[in-house]
């Protein structure tokens, strides 16, 4: 199915999920009737993809017309779990340790080959692309050690051609 243009009209699907919901929060059980049936057919508009494109291929280190490599993206959500800490002192108390994202990384790529099988593509994802709100720089350093990419470079940028909200996509 082709990309709808965009156009000057707003809708807001965070107040129609919930026209839709049997529940509370019913979006977090399986399975989930309004993430099936309408979430899956949400997509990005193709400047938007082209977009996120670009970028990946700069955090890749790629040229404009290279490929980029199949990845494992992880987005590690730190903003909400730090208001709620109850040591403001130990934050990392709060948050799971990288190495439990590291856990699941590996059980995602081994999900990932044993579904398209291991002739393929995706049977041996090794790079790894994290988002996060996260503004502790010995943090995203961890995150380099372990050999995996982030964005967080382009956030000033993105900023000044999109708008400080594209931002809250999280890089």
């Amino acid at each position: 199915m082709p990309h709808p243009e965009p156009d000057d009209q707003l809708a807001c699907f965070d107040n129609l999920y919930w026209v839709w919901s049997e529940e509370v929060w019913e979006w977090g059980k399986y399975p989930s009737l309004t993430w099936h049936s309408v979430g899956v057919h949400m997509h990005f508009t193709k400047e938007v993809d082209e977009i996120a494109k670009s970028y990946l291929q700069g955090g890749f280190g790629l040229k404009k017309d290279d490929q980029v490599p199949p990845f494992i993206s992880v987005h590690a959500q730190h903003g909400d779990f730090k208001n709620l800490c109850q040591n403001a002192q130990d934050l990392t108390l709060c948050y799971a340790p990288l190495t439990e994202y590291a856990r699941h990384v590996r059980d995602v790529a081994a999900e990932l080959g044993r579904i398209n099988g291991l002739d393929s593509r995706l049977a041996n994802v090794t790079e790894v692309v994290v988002t996060s709100d996260e503004s502790d720089p010995e943090w995203w350093k961890e995150v380099e050690k372990m050999g995996w990419r982030h964005l967080k470079s382009y956030e000033n940028e993105i900023t000044r051609r999109y708008g400080k909200q594209s931002v809250s996509v999280e890089l």
